[in-house]
């Protein structure tokens, strides 16, 4: 069994603290992007960057990475609504600037 899991392409954007590996053709997996570092949106928008792994060991904190934007999203939506404000344009604006 490997010790490195396969990165949906989709999901690139959402690892931020944990380190992303590449798999070279000999089969080894090199460090592509350190911890506490992104890629450049051009690059993942454009899916300018490898088939990205992520190791296993990481894999706790990969799941609450790519659950927290998802958690927040609805923290705020919850939050406009109860105030009885809900304004589409300030949920998008503030929706936007989490991501």
């Amino acid at each position: 069994m490997t010790e490195f899991i396969f990165i949906k392409n989709s999901q690139v954007n959402y690892y931020k603290d944990i380190p992303l590996y590449d798999k070279t053709d000999e089969g080894e997996f090199v460090l592509y992007k350190p911890e506490s570092t992104t890629l450049d949106n051009k690059r993942i928008k454009e899916s300018r960057h490898p088939q990205l792994y992520l190791h296993q060991n990481d894999k706790k904190t990969a799941i609450k990475e790519l659950q927290h934007p998802f958690k927040t999203l609805q923290l705020i939506k919850g939050e406009v609504i109860e105030e009885g404000k809900f304004n589409r344009e300030i949920f998008i604006t503030r929706c936007n600037s989490l991501v």
